[in-house]
């Protein structure tokens, strides 16, 4: 049985490339909406707008904690072996997504400003190394240590950080928008989540996640009692983005959520529940390809198009959840040729089943 308990934890959590592909879609929608929104002043329909409005506070955290989910699939032993190149994969992106932004906007300070994709690597950098070094225990007191950081005056941090860039660099639209103390905490509670399912022994006969389940909608509860949610405002709709990650309650309601999301997938595969939708699958497994390239192949490609139809048909240019399908759909088949065609090599094998180590 222990035998078989342990095949079982080391192979791949299909349930989770479902939900990181769910998400996925739903970023894509989010962020399409965000340059219709901020580029050409087009209001979301009512189905996005809810949309945006619950996923915005902690779409990206969720990301990031399912990225870190892995992490902590090796012992620390059997990681070291493997901790160079996954350094270097982690490196190799931060790069990427570094110049990324220069093909998806021409403004300068715009193209340079800290978003969650860079952060995402630093965390995982940050994690792997401290896996390697010290293992659970040290990403648990770095958990730990981190919830000082509302304790501190980070505001006045990241303000001088602004200052500085912009002035320095005569820069004034540069923001230090994805700040490190906001994504730390769901980068190790992911970890934490991993290391758990990998390695953690249930309590008598309940399921294991059921205990993660249920500690993370315990955390939400704080917030509902004493924080402030964000409040979309149509004509800007990344106004107050980070309004609930900055503060400490609502910080733990993110955790929260993504404790549960995570927990939820997990028990509902190990009861049996089919979680597989082949697009979505898809979409999971080689999700930092499509993170990659949805941004820039829909500000430099599909838009344009779009634009130059609705100059010669005369068809409007809306924000509807229709006109998010096509564009997900062209960004979905733009990455499946990409994957197919091994142009990206460092992506080109992410979510491919790799043989059992023997």
């Amino acid at each position: 049985m222990d035998a078989e308990n342990d095949s079982l934890a080391k192979r791949r959590v299909h349930a989770l490339d479902f939900l990181r592909g769910l998400y996925i879609i739903l970023a894509m929608i989010q962020h399409y909406t965000g340059v219709l929104n901020g580029s050409l002043g087009l209001r979301p329909d009512g189905f996005i707008q809810w949309l945006f409005y619950n996923l915005t506070p902690s779409g990206d955290h969720l990301f990031l904690a399912l990225a870190a989910f892995n992490i902590g699939k090796r012992t620390p032993t059997d990681y070291r072996p493997v901790y160079w190149s996954k350094m270097g994969i982690y490196a190799s992106l931060f790069v990427f997504f570094f110049f990324e932004s220069f093909f998806r906007t021409f403004d300068l300070g715009q193209a340079l400003t800290w978003g969650p994709l860079l952060t995402w690597m630093l965390v995982l950098m940050l994690l792997a190394s401290i896996h390697r070094c010290f293992g659970c225990l040290g990403v648990l007191i770095l958990f730990f240590a981190q919830t000082f950081f509302w304790a501190l005056p980070m505001d006045s941090l990241a303000a001088a950080i602004n200052e500085s860039v912009r002035s320095g660099l005569q820069l004034p639209t540069f923001q230090y928008e994805s700040r490190l103390e906001y994504f730390i905490g769901s980068g190790c509670v992911g970890y934490l989540l991993g290391y758990f399912h990998h390695h953690g022994k249930s309590f008598g006969r309940l399921p294991k996640h059921l205990l993660s389940f249920s500690a993370g909608l315990l955390l939400t509860v704080p917030f509902w009692l004493y924080g402030e949610y964000w409040v979309l405002n149509l004509d800007s709709v990344w106004d107050n983005e980070y309004l609930v990650a900055s503060q400490f309650v609502g910080i733990m309601y993110i955790w929260g959520v993504q404790a549960a999301a995570i927990a939820f997938a997990i028990l509902l595969e190990q009861l049996g529940v089919p979680m597989k939708i082949p697009i979505f699958d898809w979409c999971g497994r080689f999700s930092f390809l499509v993170f990659a390239v949805h941004y820039a192949f829909f500000f430099n490609v599909m838009l344009p198009l779009r634009v130059l139809i609705a100059r010669l048909y005369d068809l409007p240019l809306q924000c509807t959840i229709e006109e998010m399908c096509i564009y997900m759909a062209g960004t979905i088949l733009f990455s499946l040729f990409l994957q197919r065609s091994g142009l990206l090599l460092f992506m080109h094998y992410q979510g491919a089943s790799k043989p059992a180590p023997k």
